[in-house]
């Protein structure tokens, strides 16, 4: 599997539980679980396998990913590194999706939304705890303005008026119309 996501049920009550959390759902941009010999699609939460962190080359409000060469701001939009402090200061924006790219624009050059693979690249498989490296993101517990801790991408879903965004509090994927306010992360290549 691609995402390095994967479902295992122990028995039959498991794979029914599991069924009932697929049809309380929505089913856009699920993520796939092969569990046995049943392929079914929505979050995994029966058993999961941690994911090693991706190798960051941390420079105070930049994370550098070694892998891809892409260059991470460690902050939420609305929050700015304070070297002095190490931490993210600032009240983070909920911002619809124009606002994401009018604040990405005003970053500075080659700043911009992130796509959904590109999210998906910093996303953890890990049993508990938020879906990424908080050590690297700080403050990725501040995006969570009431549905949990939702980063928009610049990925187009079923229309182009609606986006994909990853929820890092449970590694989901889902979209939303571009009015909606979500957190927002922003990168650019080296």
């Amino acid at each position: 599997m691609s995402n390095g996501r994967s479902c295992v049920f122990h028995n039959r009550h498991h794979f029914i539980l599991y069924l009932v959390m697929i049809i309380s759902r929505s089913f856009a941009g699920a993520l796939v679980c092969f569990s046995l010999m049943f392929a079914v699609s929505s979050p995994c939460h029966s058993a999961c396998v941690d994911k090693r962190l991706p190798a960051m080359a941390i420079k105070d409000g930049v994370a550098i990913d070694k892998a891809s060469g892409l260059v991470w701001r460690r902050c939420i939009v609305g929050t700015n590194w304070n070297s002095r402090k190490k931490q993210c200061d600032g009240e983070v924006k909920g911002l619809a999706q124009k606002e994401a790219l009018a604040e990405a624009r005003r970053a500075g050059p080659g700043w911009r939304v992130p796509s959904i693979q590109e999210l998906k690249s910093i996303r953890l498989n890990t049993c508990k705890g938020p879906k990424i490296d908080t050590r690297t993101f700080p403050n990725i517990g501040a995006s969570d303005l009431g549905e949990g801790m939702d980063i928009w991408s610049s990925t187009t879903a079923i229309s182009a008026d609606t986006f994909y965004y990853l929820n890092f509090s449970d590694g989901s994927l889902d979209f939303h119309s571009d009015g909606f306010n979500l957190g927002v992360l922003l990168v650019r290549k080296k």
